[in-house]
């Protein structure tokens, strides 16, 4: 939480610079601006430990873990009030998708498995940035994101490694108590406007909270020689970092 105060601190301070420069009689009048958006996020997440099998901490025998980097979608609309030739604030609403790939290999009663697997999260998210223009065809914008995290789906291919013909195709929902249903990232990036209306924008996307939580396995004993297998849930290092690539068009 102080990360983000000192975070939004900064930008407020960034735009009352970009204010100060201007004088009154050469400010012009606020411009309210709305448009659409249409992307692709290149993204992958910082793991403590082997977010794996069902994309939770099992203790089967994992190896050969490979994390791959994950292509989703983001869309949606945003709405600017340029203050003046230097500085305006945007707002962002925003669908989008998340996650991470992995390939890893595991052990069981079967024989060894060949496992490929995608983790991606859905989520709506409201970014608010701050934008300072050096020129008038490219804004530096920095900003914050909070998230709301709607679901998070794992889709995984199994191949048993004695029989490659034999393939398994599974695909998991993950329950609410295993991902963290709010997040927050920080934003930094450049647009750049082609035209008038039309413009392309880079940013980097970095996640402050955990999204996923550990499914940690036990067994809980009853009637002295039966056993059943349990889960409790807690937080392992589970943080987006994700490259944003979008076209948008103002009207």
């Amino acid at each position: 939480m102080k990360k983000i105060v000192l975070f939004l601190g900064i930008i407020g301070v960034f735009c009352l610079n970009a204010m100060a420069q201007n004088t009154p009689e050469s400010q012009n009048k606020t411009e309210l601006r709305f448009g659409l958006l249409l992307g692709a996020n290149f993204a992958n997440m910082e793991l403590d430990d082997v977010f794996a099998y069902h994309g939770t901490l099992w203790d089967h025998n994992l190896t050969d873990v490979k994390q791959k980097v994950h292509v989703g979608l983001r869309a949606g609309g945003l709405f600017e009030a340029k203050f003046n030739k230097t500085l305006s604030l945007q707002a962002e609403l925003l669908y989008s998708q998340t996650g991470f790939n992995q390939d890893y290999k595991y052990t069981d009663v079967s024989g060894v498995w060949n496992c490929k697997s995608r983790t991606s999260v859905h989520s709506i998210s409201l970014g608010l940035m701050a934008k300072i223009w050096p020129t008038k065809w490219m804004s530096v914008d920095i900003g914050a994101q909070p998230e709301i995290n709607v679901s998070v789906i794992k889709k995984t291919d199994r191949t048993l490694e004695e029989n490659s013909k034999m393939l398994k195709k599974e695909s998991t929902t993950y329950a609410r108590e295993g991902y963290n249903t709010f997040s927050v990232n920080l934003l930094g990036g450049l647009t750049f406007y082609i035209a008038k209306s039309l413009f392309l924008q880079v940013r980097y996307n970095h996640g402050l909270l955990n999204v996923l939580k550990a499914d940690a396995p036990y067994y809980y004993i009853y009637e002295d020689e039966h056993s059943e297998l349990k889960h409790s849930y807690s937080n392992a290092t589970s943080k987006s970092r994700v490259v944003q690539a979008t076209i948008g068009f103002i009207f």
